[in-house]
């Protein structure tokens, strides 16, 4: 039941908690050099996908609600990257914060100072994932509009760092939610992930 949640909660972190059981199975408690490779690859397929739908998709031309077809592929495409990473993100650092702070054994042979990297890295995806998903929404959802992704990436970056300049702002139900989620992921990252990195990895250096 646990898993079917994750699956369906997020495709990439039941993807990527399958291959390191499976890693650990094969007598293998260091997963870290898989968690890298997803840290980077994951960056670097939301840079790709920046660039395809930058390239591809013209949000001033749905200044309306988009048709059934249409909005299924839009929700096709949110759910299994862009929103599936954001949850990811935000569920696995917070669980890995959490047991850091209960003291358990890591299951991953990451030190502080990586872990630190692999937050920063995951912040900048965050802001390019969360840009996709306004920017695939319908423009009349917003007050002020998205003339290009470059608009949608500032917007995100902007609500994740609560600038908040007031420029462009969600007038819907829906970018109102994911900009207040967006802000809970980056807090998770910054606040919870950072502090306690840092101050974990202080005590051991000093232990």
């Amino acid at each position: 039941m646990i898993k079917l949640f994750e699956f369906l909660f997020s495709p990439t972190y039941f993807y990527a908690d399958y291959r390191k059981r499976k890693l650990r199975a094969s007598g293998s408690v260091a997963t870290g050099n898989l968690i890298r490779a997803y840290n980077t690859r994951y960056l670097l397929m939301a840079i790709v996908l920046c660039i395809g739908v930058g390239l591809t998709h013209d949000n001033s031309a749905y200044s309306s609600e988009y048709s059934e077809a249409y909005s299924i592929m839009v929700f096709m495409i949110i759910w299994i990257f862009p929103l599936s990473r954001a949850n990811e993100v935000c569920y696995a650092f917070l669980k890995d914060a959490i047991a850091k702070v209960n003291g358990e054994k890591s299951t991953s042979d990451l030190k502080y100072g990586e872990r630190i990297k692999l937050a920063l890295k995951s912040y900048v995806e965050l802001i390019l994932d969360f840009g996709v998903l306004f920017y695939l929404l319908p423009s009349c959802w917003f007050k002020g509009t998205f003339t290009n992704l470059i608009d949608s990436i500032y917007f995100s970056g902007v609500t994740i760092t609560t600038l908040g300049y007031g420029d462009i702002s969600p007038a819907h139900m829906i970018p109102k939610l994911l900009s207040v989620y967006e802000v809970l992921c980056g807090f998770t990252l910054i606040v919870v992930s950072f502090a306690i990195y840092t101050g974990r990895g202080l005590e051991a250096k000093n232990a």
